[in-house]
């Protein structure tokens, strides 16, 4: 891991991780999905699990965002 990739993992002061806030509430449904692929290529974690135990995923699951779930799947798959 890069020293970037760290800080882009850190659970931030809302407990989420910046993955987690690239999607969250409508940024997905407003064609945000080009930022979680940023964050994706530069070494965000989708796997951090934070303090409800949930990771990105498993939110963007829980929350019907399905072409974030297609990319999230498509990199776990790499």
């Amino acid at each position: 891991m890069t020293k970037s990739s760290l800080h882009l993992n850190k659970l931030l002061y809302s407990n989420l991780t910046y993955l987690f806030l690239s999607f969250d509430g409508k940024a997905a449904k407003n064609g945000h999905n080009d930022v979680v692929k940023l964050l994706l290529a530069h070494g965000a974690n989708f796997a951090i699990i934070n303090k409800q135990g949930s990771n990105a995923l498993r939110a963007a699951k829980h929350h019907d965002f399905k072409e974030t779930r297609v990319i999230l799947t498509k990199h776990v798959s790499k």
